[in-house]
């Protein structure tokens, strides 16, 4: 991932429109669609560093209840 700070600041924003739940943005991050852009090596590590930053934004907002959730879990 090139730029977490963008990322981060997406949670951010949703936290601080009121959302007390942070969902992690890895819905695209799977093989069938990373597939066809060559990258389907990268589904894990971009799952995995979209979630930390999402829990870390989380740790932010202590009146939050703190929750993240993967999109695929919705």
């Amino acid at each position: 991932m090139e730029n977490t700070q963008a990322l981060e600041q997406a949670y951010r924003d949703f936290m601080n429109a009121g959302s007390d739940v942070i969902v992690a943005f890895t819905y695209n991050a799977h093989r069938e669609k990373m597939r066809i852009i060559g990258k389907e090596d990268l589904v894990e590590s971009l799952s995995r560093q979209a979630i930390r930053s999402a829990k870390k934004v989380a740790e932010e907002h202590p009146n939050s209840s703190g929750y993240v959730v993967e999109h695929h879990q919705l």
